[in-house]
């Protein structure tokens, strides 16, 4: 019922479907899945025979038949707990329906609740196990769900799961999506701290803050202020690794149709981190739909430079603002006029590195242990104006490292720079029509892999620092037909420069006329109002799972691995 579904509202989603994909799905213009853009939940499972994944016409929720989860490709990392089981990743708890459900739950199809990428399909990976009460997942087990989600084509992965501290497993997994192409979005945590959480606190990562209603039936939490709408939940974990937001309070979606599960039954409100990360994931999916040719950073960017923000920058709260899909959609700008240097310093090991100084402009940051005592190697300049960067990273015991980063208003520039790497730096000028093209990304790809990407700043040109080898260069934007090199081979120490045209996709025009009506026929689109069945439960809770570290196999006394209980906060007289 998307009157109960404040969350779609203040994001704007109704807006973004008319843009895209101006209709609603049935099991029959869903297809068979084959050119969905696809979208991987790594959590506790889902619902696999819940009726809100079968759309409009159809019995099924595989997409395959026209419905909404992809029943080939999701998998379970750990075995179901659920007996007798529809499916091998069924949902054992009930947080990962939750989730799934705000990402791509049938719409207009006379059940239940709306979705915010109802074109899309999920991935299901129930990466979760118990032991004892506890519940939990180890380091490698989502980096396995991470890596499969890769090299089955999802676009967008999501995560609303997360534990304290560094974790490299799980850092090289997101750097392996992120080298594919594919975005990564994941939970900041529920901590009310600016603790440090992974992997919602890595590089190539969106990690995303929770946001509240506007002041009503929902919002009466304890965690938002009166009129808060768009303010930050007081839960939410904040500090430099926040990147964007989304609503996360009173969040109502999809719960498991069985019961003797955590969260049942059918449907229920839920707040957290958890709660937000999806709604994020899912705008990421529609601008794939809608962009299928651009790369994983003209992605983020575009998430961070259309969200809704009363700031002139980024803020260790809400990060970029609000994600927002119409504005996604339609390119339509924030308004702000600052962007950041974010990313990760690292050895030639691939390990990061405290004590590493960086600087670019009259800003500096010094890498540092997190509160976990972890190293991490993360830093962000944060709030420059937009320009061209020269970026200086000295160590004692490294020779120091000079390059060029290009800021964008509104977003952050991500970056690996490692040190003790001789690189060679490949330069050059985007273009349309002989008109330098700002914006614009260049991917430096080798091996199939991208090994780095520079930004384009307001004269069209870039500059990338690579280790010795041959690349192609590859420059995507929103609108325009991308552009690819030959091979450019680079040494060390070594220049090249590559340029790089862009061509603007045309336009076609015509006439759309209504066909006539027959005799008889009512002949008129009918709206169906969203109907839950089943008994509707409210009940929220703040849902972002604990687990780390992984340094072994699960065991109940938690010997090799740190198993923490779900932070969930029932609300007096609810169930």
């Amino acid at each position: 019922m998307i009157t109960q579904q404040w969350d779609l509202t203040t994001m704007q989603a109704v807006q973004a479907w008319g843009y895209l994909p101006d209709q609603y799905l049935t099991a029959l213009t869903a297809g068979n899945g084959a050119n969905r853009v696809k979208v991987a939940v790594i959590d506790t499972g889902v619902d696999c025979t819940h009726p809100d994944f079968m759309n409009a016409g159809g019995s099924s929720t595989d997409s395959a038949n026209g419905g909404q989860l992809s029943w080939s490709l999701s998998q379970a990392i750990e075995p179901t707990t659920i007996s007798p089981a529809a499916c091998p990743w069924q949902d054992i708890y009930g947080h990962g329906t939750h989730v799934a459900g705000t990402v791509a739950a049938a719409t207009n199809n006379g059940a239940g609740v709306a979705s915010v990428g109802y074109p899309l399909q999920v991935v299901a990976y129930q990466v979760f196990k118990f032991a004892g009460n506890q519940i939990g997942a180890s380091d490698s087990d989502v980096a396995a769900a991470i890596d499969d989600a890769v090299n089955s084509g999802v676009q967008v992965i999501s995560m609303s799961l997360g534990g304290p501290g560094y974790s490299q497993t799980m850092q090289s997994a997101m750097d392996y999506a992120w080298e594919h192409n594919v975005l990564v979005v994941a939970a900041s945590g529920n901590t009310g701290s600016n603790d440090l959480n992974y992997p919602g606190g890595g590089n190539h990562v969106l990690g995303v803050g929770a946001t509240c209603p506007p002041e009503g039936p929902t919002s009466g939490s304890g965690y938002c202020p009166a009129n808060s709408i768009n303010a930050h939940a007081s839960f939410s974990t904040y500090g430099t690794w926040v990147k964007i937001a989304a609503p996360g309070v009173g969040i109502l979606s999809t719960l498991p149709s069985y019961s003797g599960v955590n969260y049942c039954c059918n449907y229920g409100y839920l707040d957290g981190t958890s709660m937000a990360t999806p709604h994020v994931a899912a705008v990421a999916g529609l601008l794939y739909m809608l962009y299928p040719n651009l790369g994983v950073a003209d992605i983020a960017q575009r998430l961070q430079q259309t969200a809704q923000t009363p700031n002139t920058g980024w803020d260790q709260f809400i990060g970029y603002g609000v994600a927002n899909p119409a504005a996604a959609l339609t390119g339509t700008l924030s308004g702000a006029t600052q962007g950041s240097l974010v990313g990760q310093v690292i050895q030639s090991n691939g390990t990061p590195l405290n004590g590493a100084h960086v600087t670019a402009g009259s800003l500096s940051y010094t890498t540092a242990l997190d509160s976990s005592g972890d190293t991490n190697g993360l830093f962000r300049l944060a709030n420059l104006a937009p320009g061209t960067y020269a970026v200086q990273v000295t160590r004692s015991g490294f020779t120091t490292v000079n390059t060029q980063a290009v800021v964008v208003a509104g977003a952050d520039t991500m970056m690996t720079i490692t040190m003790g790497v001789s690189t060679g730096q490949i330069s050059g000028t985007v273009t349309h029509g002989g008109v330098g093209l700002a914006g614009a990304s260049v991917e430096a790809i080798s091996g199939g892999l991208v090994q780095a990407i520079g930004i384009t700043d307001g004269s069209g040109n870039y500059s990338v620092s690579v280790p010795a080898g041959t690349y192609t260069l590859t420059a995507s934007a929103a609108n325009y037909i991308n552009a690819t090199s030959g091979a450019t081979p680079v040494g060390a120490g070594g220049t090249a420069t590559v340029n790089l045209a862009l061509t603007r996709y045309g336009t076609v025009t015509g006439t759309v006329k209504r066909p006539q009506r027959h005799h008889g026929s009512r002949g008129a689109y009918r709206h169906h109002r969203q109907q839950f069945h089943g008994r509707l439960r409210h009940r929220r809770h703040r849902s972002l799972f604990q687990f780390r570290p992984d340094r072994g196999d699960l065991h109940a006394d938690g010997v090799g691995i740190r198993i923490q209980q779900c932070d969930d906060r029932r609300r007096d007289g609810e169930q």
